[in-house]
């Protein structure tokens, strides 16, 4: 009896080992960058009037900064707009009602006050994620941040109006995570049953940590002494909430104390002069849109093909197969890895039927393909590598964003 005792313990925690159906894994979801929290109390799972609570991340799109990225290892990035993270295969939502600290030290988000008639379904231009409400939740480190109320002059300086040391990124944490986790975006007024079209090229499996990040597009070449880039981001993420500044007039600027040279190009100010240096500005690099990958790929299969290419030729079957997987879809990692050693595949036999034509004297054949033909086609598949190679720069590269995550009240 004893034995078939262990043996029953035995087989339940094997079993209760491995991903399935009948046990949980945890999930931590990892937020750096120039975000803003909402605890929104009545989120509509659908239109039959039925609310749950949700966590509502925000972010603006800013200046030196990179494409947000959606990450467990192999992710890819998004384009502003309206998403629900979306666990195993739906926008699922939990029963909690708010979000806590459970046994972590408190997260030490940067309260900040949502103005009058504020609706974060309203907001423009704009990175919005829906999220269950975790179990819990931590800071990812801390930083010391002065608010002021007014920008220093020459012949003043600001006096802070509060100071402390608030988080840099924010740790949600969900010990009965999904198998899987994915990036849904909404069509039209957000609700649970409406967030329902997936945008990446596959669903990511839980590897313990997804990472939505938004790095600082700062590199040795580019060093940012001032702190340009928290400052900016700053700026914009208070201006997102309440431009007007209405409700949170005493937290309009961070860690300016004094009209120093670094204030002087200051990117929190109204009018910044003309003779500041570029790095200082920080002005933007535009990196391709999440689609724009799986767009130029689509487009270079149907010129492929209507230059008449068989598909077990210059690579087409391959190309094919991947346009189809990733229309309207943002690459992962993989596959764009993947696409690249495609390309290069197409991009040799293309070359060697050009060379052929050359040394048989066949430029002026109408036969086809045609030299000119050949040509564009290497160059279509030119620019879709460059576009490659810039989407997995933005996905893999940065510099942490040293700016203060916000609790919106």
């Amino acid at each position: 009896m004893k034995t078939r005792a262990r043996y029953l313990f035995f087989v339940i925690a094997v079993l209760c080992c491995r991903p399935s159906a009948f046990c949980q894994q945890h999930l931590d979801i990892a937020f750096e960058g120039p975000w803003l929290f909402y605890q929104e109390p009545a989120f509509a799972v659908d239109n039959s009037g039925a609310k749950s609570a949700a966590l509502i991340a925000i972010a603006p799109f800013v200046l030196g900064h990179l494409p947000a990225t959606f990450s467990t290892g192999d992710g890819f990035p998004f384009d502003p707009g309206v998403y629900c993270v979306g666990f195993d295969g739906a926008c699922s939502l939990t029963n909690l009602l708010s979000m806590g600290s459970g046994d972590y030290p408190p997260h030490g988000l940067l309260p900040v006050n949502k103005p009058a008639g504020w609706d974060w379904r309203t907001t423009k231009s704009a990175y919005v994620l829906i999220l269950p409400i975790p179990n819990s939740s931590s800071a990812d480190g801390q930083y010391q941040v002065t608010l002021h109320k007014t920008f220093p002059t020459l012949q003043a300086p600001s006096q802070p109006t509060s100071h402390g040391s608030y988080a840099l990124g924010l740790h949600l944490h969900y010990p009965k995570g999904p198998q899987t986790v994915s990036l849904f975006s909404c069509t039209g007024p957000p609700t649970a049953a409406t967030c329902n079209s997936p945008q990446g090229g596959k669903s990511l499996t839980n590897s313990g940590t997804l990472r939505i990040t938004i790095k600082s597009d700062e590199s040795p070449a580019t060093i940012d002494d001032c702190d340009y880039h928290g400052r900016r981001a700053y700026h914009t993420m208070i201006h997102l909430l309440d431009d007007s500044l209405s409700a949170n007039g005493q937290n309009a600027f961070i860690n300016v104390p004094t009209f120093d040279s670094c204030a002087r190009c200051d990117p929190q100010q109204d009018m910044i002069p003309s003779d500041c240096p570029g790095v200082g500005i920080m002005t933007i690099t535009f990196y391709p849109g999440a689609d724009y990958v799986s767009g130029r790929l689509t487009d270079l299969v149907n010129f492929l093909k209507k230059l008449g290419f068989p598909k077990d030729q210059v690579g087409l079957s391959e190309l094919s197969d991947q346009a189809k997987v990733l229309t309207g879809k943002s690459p992962a990692l993989s596959q764009m890895q993947q696409l690249k050693l495609n390309l290069k595949a197409s991009t040799d036999a293309l070359n060697a039927m050009l060379e052929i034509k050359i040394r048989a004297h066949n430029m002026a054949s109408t036969a086809a393909p045609r030299p000119e033909d050949l040509r564009a086609a290497l160059e279509k598949e030119s620019v879709l590598n460059r576009a490659l190679d810039e989407v997995i720069y933005s996905g893999t590269s940065g510099k942490d964003c040293r700016a203060a995550e916000m609790l919106i009240q």
